[in-house]
């Protein structure tokens, strides 16, 4: 048995080449049993370059080929990497995504991955607002909870209401709920949550840039959610106003800069030195006293 696993692995050898599709076929078609813990680990240190190379062709070949609820936790390998496709295909596939650079301990990454999804919480979560009135809500797709680990769902809403969120989920195979009653104020709140959601949606902006390309449309939602909350994105990092810039340097910078003459001259402890500008018409008089010790 040793030997035949021994010759089967120095068969193995590198094209140089990443086809992923062909991959997640194989693996996808092994067999799984309907009572256990199906997972699948990929690992990949690469773009796709062989077989189906888009990205939204991928994705769309691989939910057609999980038929059977397979949770799949992707494993990106160094810096060249596609992880918009890798993390898309982890979260539609109930998992997630781990990323190794060179400076990581695989051995330790794995292994706490392991640990990690021995201990589920709660899987196959769905939040049910009742008739409470939510939209554009991130992310898309609820992961599995898992022991140390956290899930968070942020939206919009137009009219604040007291109402009954339910939490549905699965505990070992046993469908389990749980409640609360939360009241959504009309106005007010912590300041950040808006901006958190504004960061989410960017994110997901963002990745349907790289799955679909650059679009004017998604561009420009971009553009108005950094400018509006303040997030610095790769299409607002070096953005500026040149016409809000022209005031600021009208209003900041002095049309003219005057020193006057120290008094008394020679001093001794103290002297006085008076210096103005003029700004937004008007002349603005300062001055510094120096105290020798």
């Amino acid at each position: 048995m040793f030997k035949l696993l021994h010759d089967f692995v120095y068969q193995i050898y590198a094209l140089g080449m990443t086809n992923i599709s062909a991959a997640l076929d194989s693996s996808l078609n092994q067999s799984f049993g309907e009572l256990t813990s199906n997972n699948l680990i990929f690992l990949t240190d690469g773009k796709p370059t062989f077989g189906i190379t888009q990205i939204d062709s991928i994705l769309n070949y691989t939910k057609k080929l999980n038929n059977k609820g397979i949770r799949l936790y992707s494993f990106g390998i160094g810096d060249n990497l596609s992880k918009t496709l890798l993390t898309q295909l982890s979260s539609q596939n109930n998992g997630y995504a781990t990323y190794i650079t060179s400076d990581d301990n695989i051995a330790k990454l794995v292994s706490n991955h392991f640990t990690r999804i021995s201990k589920p919480i709660i899987t196959d979560l769905s939040l049910d607002y009742g008739g409470f009135v939510t939209v554009d809500k991130y992310p898309k797709i609820f992961t599995d909870l898992y022991w140390g680990s956290q899930t968070m769902e942020l939206g919009l809403y137009s009219q604040g209401n007291e109402t009954q969120i339910k939490l549905n989920g699965m505990i070992q195979s046993q469908p389990v709920q749980f409640s609360k009653t939360i009241i959504f104020p009309d106005s007010g709140g912590h300041r950040f949550v808006p901006r958190l959601w504004a960061k989410a949606k960017i994110n997901h902006l963002l990745d349907l840039i790289d799955i679909y390309g650059e679009t004017d449309e998604l561009v420009e939602q971009i553009l108005e959610l950094s400018l509006q909350f303040q997030i610095l994105t790769k299409y607002t990092a070096f953005y500026s106003d040149p016409t809000s810039v022209k005031d600021v340097e009208n209003k900041l910078i002095p049309d003219e800069f005057i020193v006057e003459q120290n008094y008394p001259n020679p001093f001794n402890p103290l002297t006085v030195i008076n210096y103005s500008y003029q700004q937004d018409y008007q002349i603005i008089t300062l001055q510094l006293k120096f105290t020798m010790f």
